[in-house]
């Protein structure tokens, strides 16, 4: 009989050991990673938007790519992109200092949208026949 090893566990230094297969590093650590759940917020300047098919193809459980900005406006800009990157709006500037600052040390921080309720006519841009108010929690993706 043979049987193939999938897995083999190699010393690294005392009492370290390694897995050793073809898996990214991120994947080794998955099983380690936990999700903190750290507040909920509702996105900001989605009436801004130029194109807000991102906004209309979310829904409650999709999850948010949260990314440091470099912007005039606001020198803690966390901008929210979906999984196509495509820009879906911002940590409102009054509430994204504390984020900003875990993610300018190496956090890494993600959103998952809750909530999505959409109105008529309310957007500040004549192209865009919505608005939209979506809420997200943001959670610390901790290792």
């Amino acid at each position: 009989m043979s049987h193939e090893l999938k897995h083999s566990l190699v010393a690294v230094d005392s009492g370290t050991l390694q897995l050793v297969k073809d898996t990214p590093l991120f994947d080794l650590l998955k099983p380690l990673q936990e999700e903190i759940l750290l507040d909920d917020r509702c996105i900001a300047g989605t009436t801004h938007l130029p194109d807000q098919s991102c906004l209309e193809e979310l829904k409650p459980g999709d999850w948010l790519i949260m990314e440091r900005e470099d912007n005039p406006w606001d020198e803690h800009a966390i901008l929210l992109r979906d999984s196509q990157r495509r820009k879906c709006g911002y940590i409102p500037a009054n509430e994204n200092v504390i984020f900003a600052r875990l993610m300018d040390a190496g956090k890494l921080l993600k959103a998952k949208v809750v909530e999505k309720d959409v109105r008529e006519g309310k957007s500040r841009r004549p192209k865009n026949k919505h608005w939209y108010k979506i809420r997200v929690e943001v959670y610390l993706v901790d290792f």
